[in-house]
This record gives C-alpha cells, sequence and structure tokens, in this order.
C-alpha cells in the first residue's frame, strides 16, 4: 500500500520592507562564491527561520508516499517472462497485460506482477487513478531504443522491488525529442518506490536515469544508476531510507525541483551508504535538503549539496572529496553527525535570495523535464559511462573532467583538472602569504569581540542579506580554497567542533560573515593565510599571526601559559595565521603556537 507519511505545513514569514529588491551580495571571496543576480522584484520574500533542525524541516513539508511491503509480502504475483519484444504471461492479473507488435507490454490494472528475462521492448503502467502497483524484478534486462525501459503513465503508486539475489538491468533509449515528457530509463508520473535486496542496475542514456513526477523514495536494496544528465529526480521529493547506492550523472546526482510549493521539492538524507560523482550539484533541491542519517561520498563540479532553502543535517556522515562549493543554502544548519568537505571555493556557504524574491537569473538547476540530449553543450551517455564527464570551468569554457574507478569499493571518484578528491584545492596564491595591501590584519590578538580583529561580523561594506549559517554541533572539517564558513547573513556557532585549513591565497578567509558573527559554545580552529580575518562576539578566541609560513603537514599546536595544549589542526597548504576559540580560552591570557618544540608565534586572547 502506499503510504502517507503526515507533516505540516512550513511557516515563513514575510519580510518587512520586501517591496524594495533585494541583493544577495557574495561574502569576501572572489569569482562566484555565492554571488547571485540582483532581483527585479520582491512583492512577497519570505524569511527563512534560521537555526532549522533537518527534524523540523521535513515536519514542515509535505507527505511522503512511500509503497511499503506489506503490498508485496506474501502476495502471488502474476508472471511475465520477457524475450525480446514478446511477453508470456500466466497468474491472476494476467488479462490486465497485453504486448503490441512493436514490444510494449503494458499493465493496466493494480497488482503485483513478476518480470523476468530480456526484452528490447518496454514495459509501460496505465493504470487506474487510484490503482497500487508492484513490479517485482526478478533477473530482467530491457535494453530498449523506444524510449523508457518502464513508463508509468498512470497509476497512484508504483514500486520496483529487486528479488533477492537477483540481478536486473534497464536501460533506455540513447536519445529523445526535446519536447518529450517521458525521458527517463525508469519514468514515472506517480509516486515511486525502489525497494528489495536484489540488485538494480539503471543506464539513463538519453536524460535521467530514475525520474518520478511526484515522490521518489529509495528504500532499500542495491542500486547503480548512471545518466546523461540527473541520476535521481523526485520532483516533488526524493527520500532515501536505505540501501548501497551509487550514481554517476552529468547533470545532479540527487535532485527535487518543485518551486511552485513551498513543501515539496526537497531532499530527504535519512539513512543507507550512498557515492555521487556528479557534473553539476551532489544534492539539489528547490527548497530543502535535510540529512538524518545514513553515509554520503560525493565528488561534485558544482556544489557537494545545494538547497535553494534551508540545508540541515542533524545526524550522519558526510564527505564531499570535490565540489566548488561543500553546503549551500539560504538558511544552513549543522547540529550533528559528522561533515567533511573539500572545496575550490568555499566550504559552508549560506547564500542566495530569499525564498519568493522573483530574479533575473534562471536557476542553473533546470526541470528534470529539459533533455540533456537536445543541449549541444552537454555530455553523452557514452561519456558517462567512459566515465569522462564534460564541465565548465568559472570561465563557461568547456572541460574535462575524468572519473576513475576506486578498484577498493567499485565507485567511482570525480578526478577533476582543477581540484582532484581530498587534495588541497587549487585556488588563491598557494603560498601563504597575504599581498601588500590585502587588509590583513598581520597583528595578533583576541578577546571577545575584542583587540586584533575588529567587532563582530564582517564582510566590509556588504549588506547582511537575511542569510543564516548555524553550527550547533557535529564534527566539521573543511579543506578549502575560498572562505572556509561563509554567511551573506549571520554566523552563530553554539557547539560541535570546526577545523577549517585554507584558504592559502588572498582576497578570501577562513570565516566571514556579512552581518552578526557570534561564538557561544563549541570549538573552532582555523589555520590560513591570515587574509580577511574577523572576530566573534560571545565566547573568548585567540588570533595568532605566524612568525613565519608554515608548510602544509606542519601540526600546529596552541598552548596555554602552562603549556597544556588547548588545540592543534595540520593544515593541508601553507598558513600564516591560527584562530582558535574553544571554552578553555580566557580572556587576558597568553596562548602560543608551536610547531615541535619550535615556537611560531603568540597572542593573548
Amino acid at each position: 500500500m502506499a503510504t502517507k507519511l503526515k507533516k505540516t505545513r512550513r511557516r515563513v514569514g514575510i519580510a518587512a520592507g520586501a517591496a524594495a529588491a533585494l541583493i544577495a551580495l557574495a561574502a569576501c571571496g572572489s569569482g562566484t562564491s555565492g554571488t547571485t543576480n540582483a532581483a527585479t522584484s520582491t512583492p512577497a520574500a519570505q524569511t527563512v527561520a534560521a537555526g532549522q533542525t533537518a527534524a523540523e524541516l521535513i515536519a514542515a513539508n509535505a507527505d511522503v508516499n512511500v509503497v511499503d511491503s506489506s503490498a508485496w509480502d506474501g502476495a502471488t504475483p502474476t508472471e511475465v517472462s520477457l524475450s525480446g519484444t514478446n511477453a508470456t504471461v500466466t497468474g491472476d492479473n494476467a488479462t490486465s497485460v497485453s504486448t503490441s507488435s512493436d514490444g510494449v507490454t503494458t499493465i493496466s490494472a493494480a497488482g503485483v506482477y513478476r518480470l523476468g528475462g530480456d526484452s528490447s521492448g518496454r514495459v509501460v503502467i496505465d493504470a487506474r487513478d487510484e490503482a497500487t502497483v508492484i513490479l517485482i524484478l526478478d533477473n530482467v534486462t530491457i535494453d530498449t531504443d523506444l524510449g523508457p525501459a518502464i513508463q508509468v503513465d498512470s497509476a497512484d503508486a508504483v514500486a520496483l522491488v529487486t528479488a533477492a539475489n537477483s540481478q536486473n538491468t534497464l536501460s533506455d533509449a540513447s536519445s529523445y525529442e526535446e519536447d518529450a515528457d517521458a525521458n527517463a530509463a525508469v519514468y514515472s508520473q506517480a509516486d515511486l518506490t525502489i525497494a528489495g535486496t536484489g540488485e538494480l542496475t539503471v543506464n539513463g542514456r538519453g536524460n535521467d536515469g530514475i525520474s518520478s513526477r511526484d515522490d521518489l523514495v529509495i528504500a532499500s536494496g542495491t542500486l547503480t544508476v548512471t545518466a546523461a544528465d540527473d541520476a535521481l529526480v523526485g520532483k516533488d521529493a526524493v527520500k532515501i531510507v536505505d540501501g548501497t547506492i551509487t550514481l554517476n550523472a552529468t547533470g545532479d546526482g540527487i535532485k527535487s525541483s518543485q518551486d511552485e510549493d513551498d513543501t515539496k521539492g526537497f531532499v530527504w538524507l535519512a539513512g543507507g551508504s550512498v557515492s555521487v560523482t556528479a557534473g553539476d550539484d551532489g544534492v539539489q533541491a528547490a527548497t530543502d535538503v535535510a540529512v538524518t542519517g545514513g553515509t554520503y561520498s560525493v565528488a561534485a563540479t558544482d556544489d557537494g549539496m545545494h538547497a535553494d532553502v534551508a540545508l540541515s543535517v542533524d545526524d550522519g556522515t558526510i564527505d564531499i572529496a570535490k565540489s566548488e562549493e561543500g553546503l549551500e543554502g539560504f538558511a544552513v544548519t549543522l547540529g550533528g553527525g559528522a561533515t567533511s568537505v573539500v572545496s575550490s571555493d568555499d566550504g559552508i556557504n549560506a547564500a542566495g535570495d530569499a525564498p519568493g524574491t522573483e530574479t533575473d537569473s534562471t536557476d542553473e538547476a533546470t526541470d528534470e523535464s529539459t533533455n540533456a540530449s537536445s543541449d549541444p553543450g552537454s555530455a553523452s551517455y557514452s561519456d558517462v559511462s567512459a566515465q569522462t564527464v564534460a564541465t565548465e570551468d568559472s570561465t563557461g569554457d568547456s572541460a574535462s573532467q575524468q572519473a576513475t574507478a576506486d578498484s577498493s569499493n567499485g565507485q567511482v571518484q570525480a578526478d577533476g583538472q582543477a581540484q582532484a578528491d581530498g587534495q588541497t584545492p587549487a585556488n588563491g596564491q598557494g603560498d601563504g602569504t597575504p599581498p601588500a595591501g590585502s587588509g590583513s590584519d598581520n597583528g595578533a590578538g583576541g578577546g571577545q569581540g575584542g583587540p586584533g580583529g575588529g567587532p563582530g561580523g564582517g564582510g566590509g561594506d556588504e549588506a547582511d542579506g537575511g542569510q543564516s549559517l548555524t553550527i550547533t554541533g557535529g564534527t566539521i572539517t573543511l579543506q578549502v580554497g575560498g572562505d572556509g564558513l561563509d554567511s551573506n547573513g549571520s554566523l552563530n556557532i553554539t557547539g560541535g567542533t570546526t577545523t577549517i585549513s585554507g584558504p592559502a591565497g588572498s582576497g578570501n578567509g577562513a570565516l566571514d560573515a556579512n552581518g552578526d558573527f557570534t561564538v557561544s559554545g563549541g570549538t573552532l580552529v582555523a589555520a590560513w593565510s591570515g587574509d580577511m580575518s574577523i572576530s566573534p562576539t560571545g565566547q573568548a578566541f585567540v588570533q595568532i599571526s605566524l612568525d613565519s609560513q608554515q608548510a602544509a603537514g606542519s601540526e600546529i599546536e596552541i598552548v596555554d601559559e602552562a603549556a597544556a595544549t588547548v588545540a592543534s589542526v595540520t593544515p593541508t597548504e601553507a598558513v600564516k595565521a591560527v584562530f582558535v576559540s574553544t571554552p578553555d580560552i580566557a580572556s587576558g591570557t597568553t596562548y602560543t603556537a608551536k610547531v615541535g618544540d619550535t615556537t611560531v608565534g603568540s597572542a593573548s586572547a
């Protein structure tokens, strides 16, 4: 049966003065560090509450429709044996299955159907609007040039269930007409659930891998998707419950695109083990991304995870080994789990226009109805399956991103020219020395929003755009080429352990906020070039300008007057400054930075 998980509607406010145009200014980074186009009009720009947990986002969003195992457990399925363009059908619902001369097998009634065999045709579900249809995939291969391998035209909900110990492959046509609606290897107009204990390989040769115009839920099983555009698309919502999932896409890895209802268009990552290699965003949502569990390995050409509204992490393990910006949203909250980011630009970025703002710019994440094959600049499926993804650099020039298979786990890893997975981002000078006149404070200081760094907040003359970046818990490790923590609005830290390495060059800082910057708990440690330094209010801190540049891989210890270590950091690139704020830092105390037995700097908190 299709189970509806009850939610309550999101509550948002109307921003005061929203009739004026909003401009969400980037923080001090250069290039594409969160800068967005000016809005032409904002008749009802909405405020987004800072610090919302992932659980709160989920509660505020729409129902997620899941077909649970009670719909097929114990059922006697109608058997559908596929061979070429033919099908042999036996069982109670045999009269509800028909096959046309061109190899299209149509299922027209609710029920449980077991598919097996090899087909060069297609399977189409065209049932009543209230029907729930279960397809048990039991060693079935569909390789067609007629369109989607499985297409749902009409039903209430559909589940694809992989049988135990089965291996199944679904491959679609290599191209679609530009205006084709059904343009994925698995395409559904109804809510779609993927489940089971077997294996499913989906080859989206013409456009997307698996696409639902409603909700898409991955409940269990082993799933591998390769797509010429997006791998997984649920227009209203995508939910990952469990499973072992490998996604390789020229476009986005996981995407929800509904932007006309603020309770839809979200991605809920609740469990499983997911590996994503993407030529665009690893995860992209028109509204929210909520992470409540699971393990996620992402290598993306653009953002690792991007939400147009709110992105919140309550639990789980996130490893973004390659990205332009690791996590990005208008309101970003990290409250638990472990998050690791390697980024060529900002590590975590609160940026973008307020929800409800109308802009001249077109969202880079196009609707899933757009075909990759209709875009002359898009990579072909052969590029993706050969693991060579065409990408664009910041100038718009085409570049080639070579992906290589990790023989230890079979997962595809991106290896971009500018930044290989897990390696220091190629951005900035790289020598750790700020240029003359860069605005860096080469002195030392600290305190509680105190001397040596100026008042809380930053970003020069840039305005607070209403965005928020909140850290209440978890372990966060950032290796960045741009800003480490960057908010075009407020930056508030109340807990957790955050460690930042980089940037090495000028024009960016480890910490950046256009609005209030407050630390009232947790541990925050950063090592970077020393450029663009800002200071928080609240918890005491110390910022030390090092006597000499310290090489990448040098462990820098911060010790107090009793020689007790209060923090340490091992930067992945050459650095010239260290920032530390922990509950153990005491105002008025002198702290010393040491590399081995050598003192390399000191300052008073």
